[in-house]
């Protein structure tokens, strides 16, 4: 039994140390999105899918540890679960702010895109007509 409960508080302080990790990789994130760095949001995004999967193993295993041990020996890492939560909630809000963000941002893009395209001409900034906008490129990472 004390092997399963080395191995749940093992576990759960590289869960920690995770965590740790993804918050320090949202807020990479935030800031490549903030100073339109896109080949860091692409970089840091591949990551953060990386280290999400990894949780995820982690605590199914930790599902699996805790299932083995009583309620008098987890009440020792409630301090620790208790902490982990804050963080995974603290992670929820980063993703949905971003979400909202990037909604907000596509429906704001989309809808110059629409103005645009629909438009039955175009001037140029000599006020002559050209031909209709084809295609639109926003941005085009080398």
């Amino acid at each position: 039994m004390t092997e399963i409960i080395t191995s749940f508080e093992t576990l759960l302080n590289e869960e920690d140390s995770l965590l740790d990790s993804i918050l320090q990789n949202q807020k990479e994130l935030h800031d490549s999105i903030t100073n339109k760095d896109w080949t860091k949001l692409t970089s840091v995004t591949a990551k953060i899918n990386l280290l999400s999967d990894e949780f995820q193993k982690m605590e199914n295993e930790r599902e699996s540890l805790q299932c083995k041990l009583s309620k008098e020996q987890l009440h020792s890492f409630f301090d620790k679960l208790s902490g982990m939560r804050s963080k995974l909630l603290k992670s929820k809000i980063e993703n949905q702010a971003l979400s909202q963000y990037l909604n907000i941002t596509t429906g704001f893009v989309q809808g110059v895109i629409d103005k645009v395209s629909t438009s039955n001409s175009v001037y140029s900034k000599d006020g002559f007509v050209q031909q209709q906008v084809q295609g639109v490129v926003l941005n085009q990472l080398l």
